[in-house]
């Protein structure tokens, strides 16, 4: 999950480049993680248009000026680019959708074991491919 935030935001921003060290040291699946940022990517770049108009009604909010101008004048929060209208509405889309898609990658992680790995599990190149020396070392190391 946190993937789709790097995907869904403009990358190099302070927050893409604390969820990459994330990724990097927490025990999730990095070939997963790249292949649903690159997803994420192709889905905002259709949302953008979208992500631009919640940034700027968001940063042009009246009541939030003062907040917007003492974040602005914090240390290394500017790093974050939150002043820039793409930023802010993508990030602030992709944490509303976090949740969601959550709960979505849970089920459909399950309803994928329970269905193309009994599947698969049948095939004669998946039990060679379990039994092979490769794949105990990457079961051992995961």
């Amino acid at each position: 999950m946190r993937w789709a935030i790097i995907g869904l935001t403009p990358k190099g921003s302070l927050h893409n480049a604390i969820v990459v060290l994330f990724i990097f040291f927490l025990p999730v699946n990095k070939s997963a993680s790249l292949v649903a940022a690159a997803l994420f990517s192709l889905i905002a770049y259709l949302m953008d248009p979208m992500f631009n108009r919640v940034g700027e009604f968001l940063l042009t909010l009246s009541p939030l000026h003062g907040f917007w101008t003492a974040l602005y004048n914090t240390p290394v929060v500017p790093w974050t680019r939150f002043n820039n209208t793409l930023v802010l509405g993508s990030l602030t889309v992709a944490l509303a959708l976090f949740v969601p898609i959550f709960v979505g990658s849970v089920w459909a992680v399950t309803k994928y074991r329970e269905r193309v790995v009994a599947i698969a599990s049948k095939w004669k190149l998946f039990q060679i491919m379990k039994v092979s020396k490769i794949y105990l070392l990457y079961e051992k190391l995961s």
